[in-house]
């Protein structure tokens, strides 16, 4: 299976995020949320609801790892001037000197240039380092990846939903791959033969309902998100557990 705790490079930040995440609405208690990172989870998610106990682990483990940790907040504001008192907020509940990521959470619609500016103002103050944003609207991502792959994205990463019952993205965004053109679909005889074999013979399904899984079984879904997409184009570089 993937390891998890495999380190990938999030965007053109330069910054390594392990491959399994922890987000703040997940529930777990800071002491967790501590041994989560000493067993090598390193990206914090401080999104849906932001819970006391997160924010507390936070402020444990930055006293002598920030440089270690990558950290993101996210903001549902549809005010943007309301960005500031909510990053400024968090840094103080969280006792940190900046996050590295600002994330704008749900977009259906790409967010208007008065989100960038106030992102850039936080961003020149040393708040926050990077944007990305996080979407439910699956036709809108194609057009996203295709303005980062030109360069035209203020975005560093993008954030879907993904789970045993939104399964949608399997055909929308995960078989996209970086081309010179922009994004194109991958086939699914480009997994490998050898790969099918395993998924058939150790998760019990048939080749037909491996084509219509795209490859997977259902414990090998994780396994197959985390691996062969990235692998193949390098979409997807961490999965979040909570929000």
């Amino acid at each position: 299976m993937t390891d998890f705790l495999q380190r990938r490079r999030l965007g053109s930040t330069g910054l390594e995020v392990s491959r399994l995440g922890i987000g703040s609405s997940f529930g777990a208690p800071a002491r967790v949320i501590e041994e989560a990172f000493h067993r090598g989870v390193n990206y914090l998610y401080w999104g849906t609801i932001r819970r006391a106990a997160f924010g507390r682990a936070i402020r444990n483990l930055a006293k002598s790892h920030r440089d270690e940790l990558v950290l993101t907040v996210q903001s549902y504001s549809r005010i943007p001037r309301l960005m500031v008192p909510s990053v400024e907020l968090a840094l103080r509940r969280a006792r940190v000197e900046y996050f590295d990521f600002l994330l704008l959470g749900a977009r259906n619609e790409i967010p208007s240039d008065d989100y960038i500016e106030i992102f850039e103002r936080l961003r020149e103050q040393g708040k926050v380092r990077f944007l990305a944003l996080s979407s439910h609207n699956r036709p809108l991502l194609p057009d996203l990846l295709n303005a980062y792959a030109e360069g035209r994205s203020p975005y560093e990463f993008l954030m879907l939903r993904y789970n045993a019952v939104h399964r949608g993205a399997e055909t929308d965004v995960f078989p996209l791959r970086i081309s010179r053109d922009g994004f194109e679909k991958i086939p699914l005889t480009e997994l490998p033969a050898e790969r099918m074999e395993r998924y058939l013979g150790e998760y019990d399904i048939s080749r037909e309902q491996a084509k219509q899984l795209g490859g997977t079984g259902v414990d090998a879904e994780f396994e197959e998100l985390v691996h062969h997409f990235p692998r193949q184009g390098k979409l997807v570089a961490s999965i979040l557990l909570g929000t």
